[in-house]
């Protein structure tokens, strides 16, 4: 089989793969499960496809873990906040053994938890437990699904931070992250408050330099991203068949991150429009996609005061 077999393949399988949870959730009458399902799939299929099992083995119990507090804070901005910088900073922490590329999911799912928790049954510890049994399922199935696909391929080379960097990273990325949570939280952004954090785990790098060459490239590629959204929406109106198209697209996203030849733009274009079509085929692609451009500069904007 040639590389590009191998390489369709492959894009087949995950794509087919991570809406199976969503199906059988489905199947079983729970649409809330379904949706729930979709971004602890993702998250844990992105490490273990960019870096291998070490990284998908920090990253489940730490979504796990994290969605579940997060469960318990409904409503609760402080709780929110501490459970968003928490994560932040373990994942921040991973920046030290160059892995915290591949765990950029985990803070993203945590922080559409945290200012969106599902709401999975009417009892609160019910659903906390609920909560974090889709989390725990759902990212060892796209655990699994990453395994399969990549097992044998060459992961990209780890790059080491000094703890001193990393630490300051670290810390920095928690207290931005626990800000745009609380914020959301106490605002009821609901929706787009994950977006500010999405954002802001996105631009953030430690220097300043970077963090502006990473928000134009942000910026730019979220502009690109929306634009295909709202193309799609426009032509297919179904909300079943634009959540596809963002399955579809979500795989794409990971080979892209992890091919030093493409640069991050191309990787915000396609993770974009991948992430407003599922999260938003539910309401409407076109009010999401608005709320992701406007969530989008004001994580900016804070990761840049940050730096500054």
């Amino acid at each position: 089989m040639s590389k590009r077999a191998r390489l369709i393949t492959g894009l087949i399988i995950l794509t087919v793969g991570m809406t199976v949870p969503s199906l059988i959730a489905l199947a079983a009458g729970r649409a809330d499960i379904a949706s729930a399902i979709f971004l602890p799939v993702m998250a844990g299929m992105l490490p273990m496809g960019a870096a291998g099992p070490r990284a998908a083995l920090l990253a489940i119990p730490v979504l796990t873990v994290a969605s579940a507090l997060a469960g318990v804070a409904q409503g609760d901005a402080v709780l929110a906040a501490l459970t968003m910088a928490a994560t932040a900073l373990v994942i921040g922490l991973a920046c030290r053994f160059g892995a915290s590329k591949a765990l950029v999911m985990v803070p993203i799912t945590v922080g559409f938890v945290v200012c969106l928790p599902p709401s999975l049954d009417a009892d609160s510890v019910i659903n906390v437990g609920l909560v974090a049994l889709v989390t725990i399922v759902g990212s060892l199935w796209g655990a699994g699904l990453g395994w399969v696909v990549t097992r044998t391929a060459t992961k990209p080379a780890m790059k080491p931070e000094t703890w001193q960097r990393t630490w300051a990273s670290a810390i920095t990325l928690a207290v931005l992250t626990g800000a745009a949570a609380g914020i959301s939280v106490a605002t009821n952004w609901g929706h787009t408050g994950g977006w500010f954090v999405l954002t802001v785990v996105v631009v953030f790098q430690p220097y300043l330099r970077d963090a502006f060459h990473k928000t134009l490239q942000r910026a730019g590629g979220t502009v690109v991203g929306i634009a295909v959204a709202l193309v799609i929406n426009l032509v297919i109106t179904n909300g079943t068949v634009t959540a596809i198209l963002g399955a579809i697209l979500f795989p794409v996203a990971i080979v892209v991150l992890i091919k030093p030849k493409y640069p991050y733009w191309m990787f915000a274009a396609v993770l974009t429009p991948a992430i407003v079509l599922l999260e938003g085929s539910a309401p409407s692609v076109v009010t999401t996609a608005f709320a992701r451009l406007a969530a989008t500069f004001a994580g900016a904007a804070q990761s840049l005061v940050a730096v500054a």
